[in-house]
């Protein structure tokens, strides 16, 4: 007993020490984090709390830096603030942190030892199951029970602080989620330079890989993760494999205007994003759309394997309860004979939830509108006009997500059109699709691969368009969706895995 409460203190010491630093590093940015985090709990008193954290962002005193920062113009920011006789606190810690920042986007990744044949596994990941709930933790659940169906031995392991990074502090040096035993890096101490806390992520890494005996790292984007594995294989003499889930530049890129793409952040990130790509011994990605951007990259054809996102077998033959949909119609005080539209999503901007809001209006009285998830736009959308229209029902447990799409007759993918949302390929499709829910999603090159080019498919953005693809569909069962999922399941991926890895 003794034992764990001196790591549990030890723990929240850490926690405290996290805090502070990422505290430090940027106070806006910070509290804004805690607020948004406080604002998605479900307690009246934590939405309080976050309202008044909002309220008190509002008073700190902002700096021109803020805004080079924030339009990714760093070097011209470090110039601006060179110039200055005097610089606040905050404005030298902001200095040093984008100082750091430069120098990972001009990291110079070593080149990969061969990738002839591996049995032991190490992966690297950003976050993890039970701890974040997202397209990423269920993905990499995923991918490790992929890889040892396959045979291979499988060890991940989180990044430095986390889940202390998100606030977790309550947690266990390991959790086994379906027999899958994710690791911990929680270090007695937590420095405050970038630079020092990537060379202990890597000091630790090393570690861990000589006590998994591995054969080989695997990590996915972004390029920070990238930089930790790529020198801990180089130490270690040992292949890395680098997952390409998504476009850091691209979705930093959307949540603001076109012009963040001619940016110095824009172009340094993608930059390094090519470099790690070139230097891992191979490149898995989710799409053909992805791959065909990474052979313009330069990657050869002969490193890149395609390993779509899937659903379970189990999924395809799961019946829905009638009485929990029944529940759930009467939660939302909405008849047997009322057609429900609705996205299961994370609440973010390219999503194009505000298409979904709009297009309420050119709908009858008869359908009802559900928004499952949660996200920083959502606050935003609660107060449009027609959101009165919509059911805001937030995130659900994994456990309860299936009873949540069986509520619905029709499943929107109105994402807009962004470099992002043209190549990255979500999985919220394949699971309506493997229960024969129709879908109505923006015409993009991502989302028709992902659903098999077999859906509806409408103009990103027009809202009307949306309304006349969900009246289409409307009553309908997609034999079609359900016969393409069965083309997209994780036993198959397996094979993908052990094709990499084994053969």
């Amino acid at each position: 007993m003794a034992k764990f409460f001196r790591q549990d203190l030890s723990r929240s010491k850490l926690a405290l020490t996290v805090s502070l630093k990422l505290f430090a590093e940027d106070p806006i940015g910070f509290t804004a984090k805690v607020a948004e985090k406080f604002r998605m709990a479900k307690s009246p008193t934590l939405q309080r709390i976050a309202n008044f954290l909002s309220n008190t962002i509002k008073q700190f005193s902002h700096s021109p830096l803020d805004i080079y920062v924030d339009d990714g113009e760093f070097t011209a920011g470090l110039q601006w603030a060179k110039s200055q006789k005097h610089l606040s606190r905050r404005e030298k810690s902001l200095v040093r942190v984008h100082r750091e920042k430069i120098q990972r986007l001009h990291h110079d990744f070593a080149d990969s030892a061969p990738l002839d044949k591996a049995q032991r596994v190490v992966h690297y990941l950003t976050n993890s199951l039970p701890h974040t709930n997202s397209g990423y933790t269920l993905r990499s659940q995923k991918v490790l029970e992929a890889q040892k169906s396959a045979g291979l031995s499988v060890a991940p392991i989180t990044r430095l602080g986390y889940p202390l990074v998100i606030g977790k502090v309550s947690v266990k040096p390991t959790d086994n989620i379906n027999s899958v035993v994710y690791s911990r890096m929680l270090p007695d101490s937590f420095p405050a330079s970038l630079t020092e806390r990537d060379k202990l992520a890597i000091r630790e890494l090393v570690n861990f890989c000589k006590q998994e005996k591995a054969d080989a790292i695997q990590t996915t984007t972004d390029f920070t993760n990238a930089i930790v594995v790529s020198e801990a294989a180089s130490i270690l003499n040992i292949p890395w494999v680098y997952e390409v889930r998504g476009e850091l530049e691209s979705t930093w890129a959307s949540r603001r205007p076109q012009s963040a793409e001619r940016s110095e952040f824009y172009r340094l990130a993608h930059e390094a994003e090519t470099r790690a790509m070139l230097a891992a011994a191979h490149v898995v990605t989710l799409s053909e759309i992805s791959k065909q951007d990474l052979i313009s990259r330069g990657v050869p054809r002969d490193r890149i394997t395609v390993v779509p996102n899937a659903v379970e077998a189990a999924q395809l033959t799961w019946t829905p309860d009638k009485c929990k949909t029944a529940d759930l119609r009467r939660s939302l005080g909405v008849s047997d004979d009322t057609t429900i539209v609705g996205a299961i999503t994370s609440v973010v901007s390219y999503e194009g939830l505000e298409v979904l809001i709009d297009a309420t209006k050119y709908l009858p009285d008869n359908y009802a509108f559900v928004i499952v998830g949660d996200g920083n736009d959502r606050e935003r959308l609660e107060n449009l006009p027609n959101a009165k229209n919509v059911h805001f029902v937030g995130k659900k447990a994994q456990s309860e997500v299936l009873d949540w799409y069986a509520l619905l007759d029709v499943f929107v993918i109105p994402r807009l059109d962004m470099a992002v949302t043209r190549k990255v390929t979500p999985i919220k499709g394949l699971q309506a699709q493997a229960l024969g829910i129709p879908i109505v999603a923006s015409d993009l090159p991502a989302l028709r691969e992902v659903t098999g080019g077999i859906e509806t498919y409408v103009t990103p953005g027009s809202a009307e368009a949306l309304a006349q693809g969900i009246r289409e569909v409307a009553g309908t069962t997609r034999q079609q969706g359900i016969d393409w999922a069965r083309t997209r399941s994780w036993s198959t991926n397996s094979n993908l895995y052990k094709s990499i890895f084994r053969d």
